[in-house]
């Protein structure tokens, strides 16, 4: 944030409104604040007491490439917004997004599952019986053509979102 605008007009607002902002956007938003903001952040934005935030930043400091303030701040800010639930919500759909977890997916509501793939490109399909997930993705133009082998490790790495789209149609 060093100088950078913060605003509406920079693309870059965070709102309080969860259909602006999903918990997830807002958890995010904070996850990603530079080591030297953190510090303010929290005493600015949460009710911790002044101890516990030096407390915090001291672990920050011994290994700052966790990020455990910018958690922290994502996770106070977060649940003061959105509450508990919020909170939850946004963890799994980290969990999710960053982690290929599976079965984060599979607990998501559909509210989840619609705020975190809300910014996604997607297309509409019709299938026919018998089609192969490689198929699939190569009719939405989601991998190149090319041989299958080249394609299976990306096809990995894309299988929770194309799982998500094969549930969502069915």
């Amino acid at each position: 944030m060093a100088g950078d605008k913060l605003g509406k007009s920079a693309g870059n607002a965070v709102w309080l409104n969860r259909d602006k902002t999903s918990p997830f956007e807002l958890y995010q938003y904070f996850i990603r604040q530079e080591d030297a903001s953190v510090e303010r952040l929290l005493k600015l934005l949460t009710f911790l007491p002044i101890s516990e935030i030096e407390h915090i930043m001291e672990i920050h400091w011994k290994e700052p490439e966790k990020r455990i303030a910018q958690k922290r701040l994502a996770a106070e800010v977060t649940k003061l917004t959105h509450g508990k639930d919020g909170l939850e919500t946004a963890k799994r759909c980290t969990h999710a997004f960053y982690h290929s977890s599976v079965k984060a997916l599979e607990e998501m509501s559909e509210e989840e599952l619609q705020e975190l793939f809300r910014e996604a490109p997607f297309c509409e399909l019709l299938l026919e019986s018998g089609t192969t997930i490689l198929d699939m993705c190569r009719k939405a133009k989601a991998i190149p053509d090319g041989p299958k082998g080249c394609c299976c490790r990306l096809i990995r790495s894309i299988m929770p979102c194309v799982l998500w789209c094969c549930v969502a149609v069915t």
